[in-house]
């Protein structure tokens, strides 16, 4: 991982105002850590692919993030899987997606 790219997202980070600067870590979870779901992660992957010019033309929000209100639905007996078994996606995910050039 290029601490050089890492520094860049971080700030990227910061810069939304996601979280302060001395949580943020490779570790650090988008949707967990950052709290960005539903709308939001659209948004910040839309963001972040016009920031970084990263393709995210394959990449598959619903495998890493819930969608709007799902998680009531669930909660109220929806049959749905479980809206918190989703893939974790973390800040070192997108710097390897920064280094390649696109996010999958």
């Amino acid at each position: 991982m290029d601490k050089n790219i890492f520094e860049k997202l971080k700030s990227y980070i910061i810069e939304l105002n996601y979280i302060n600067s001395n949580k943020i870590t490779k570790d650090t979870e988008v949707e967990k850590d950052l709290g960005v779901t539903g709308d939001d992660a659209y948004d910040f992957i839309e963001e972040f692919s016009s920031s970084f010019n990263v393709d995210i033309s394959n990449f598959d929000y619903s495998k890493y993030f819930r969608g709007e209100g799902i998680c009531l639905d669930w909660a109220l007996g929806s049959t749905e899987k479980n809206p918190y078994d989703r893939k974790k996606i973390t800040l070192e995910d997108l710097v390897n997606a920064i280094e390649k050039g696109k996010l999958e």
